[in-house]
């Protein structure tokens, strides 16, 4: 039986975060707000992570994503690779992919070409994976988002070709030294697609970006319709644009909170660098002379960069440390 997961945003750092929001500052507040406010949304979409990838035939799929993977194969073929089978992620909700895998004559490099689609977007990406004796080595069409494992060396080329991308990884190799490379076989590209995805859920898990999902949750994803698969647009090679339908927050928190340490500091940072982004703002060198008599430059520096920071941020840290008070009394009478 298959245990099913689901994303946690809110356990994000706010870098991965920041990368996320598209690097948008009003996304990238409001994913911030919610993770420092703890504020949870119910799952739009859940996954599993089997045994053993979970084959499908190329031509048993819709005719939108079996042509964009036979070209995109087509496209990878002409460099030498040669295809070995397709396979999908187990998801609950609103989402499909499916991935074809294909090897190098040599054996040193695995192409992945991705179709995913959630809601009423789609998206194409192409990965091509070597491994050394101690890294394993990436080079992706896709922008960074989330942090990899440890383990994980990867390239993001957001906007490159399928002939680039291709030529960008093997140059990788050339100068990491092909003797390094540990080369793959038909016959282990299976249980490397398990192992990663071992890696990538133990990492997770740690960090409880990944959750187990409830049975409830489980049951209202189990219903949901697949949408249509609709045309897709400019690069082919584009991440799956975010789904329009997702459910709405909620403003209940239903985790317990962080530390009082980390609110107070965060409380004090942002109030903090409010006031020295208000002072640069309001900055103004007749104030200074203005204050001749009183110390002149000096003073007005110490009060406009230094005093009044601590003050608004000391303020900030006590509003921090009454909302987690706060929180953590609500969180004690959840039942």
């Amino acid at each position: 039986m298959n245990t099913w997961y689901k994303l946690n945003p809110n356990r994000f750092s706010c870098r991965e975060l920041w990368r996320m929001s598209g690097r948008g500052p009003w996304p990238f507040a409001q994913a911030v707000w919610r993770k420092w406010f703890n504020v949870q949304t119910p799952p739009t979409s859940g996954f599993a992570f089997p045994d053993s990838p979970q084959f499908v035939e190329l031509d048993s799929l819709p005719d939108r994503p079996r042509e964009v993977l036979r070209a995109a194969i087509a496209a990878v073929e002409r460099h030498g690779f040669r295809f070995v089978f397709c396979h999908k992620v187990l998801y609950l909700g609103d989402i499909a992919d499916c991935t074809a895998v294909l090897i190098s004559a040599d054996g040193m490099s695995l192409a992945n070409v991705g179709w995913l689609k959630i809601g009423a977007g789609e998206g194409t990406s192409l990965g091509l994976g070597s491994r050394t004796q101690t890294r394993r080595l990436l080079t992706h069409s896709e922008p960074r988002r989330a942090d990899p494992p440890p383990d994980f060396d990867i390239w993001h080329l957001p906007g490159k070709s399928i002939d680039d991308l291709i030529l960008a990884h093997s140059q990788r190799l050339d100068r990491l030294g092909r003797e390094n490379i540990l080369p793959a076989t038909e016959a282990d590209i299976a249980a490397r697609i398990i192992e990663n995805q071992g890696l990538y859920r133990a990492f997770n898990l740690a960090r409880g970006v990944y959750e187990p999902m409830t049975q409830a949750e489980v049951d209202r994803l189990s219903d949901v319709v697949m949408a249509d698969v609709v045309a897709e647009t400019g690069n082919p090679f584009q991440a799956p644009r975010e789904d329009v339908g997702a459910a709405p927050s909620s403003i209940i928190p239903t985790t317990l909170p962080g530390t009082w340490q980390g609110s107070v500091i965060g409380g004090f940072v942002v109030g903090a660098i409010f006031m020295e982004v208000v002072g640069l703002a309001s900055y103004d060198p007749q104030d200074m002379e203005d204050m001749g008599e009183l110390g002149g430059a000096w003073l007005y520096l110490f009060l406009m960069f230094v005093a009044w920071p601590f003050v608004i941020g000391a303020f900030c840290a006590a509003v921090g440390l009454a909302v987690w008070l706060i929180r953590r009394i609500f969180w004690r009478l959840i039942p």
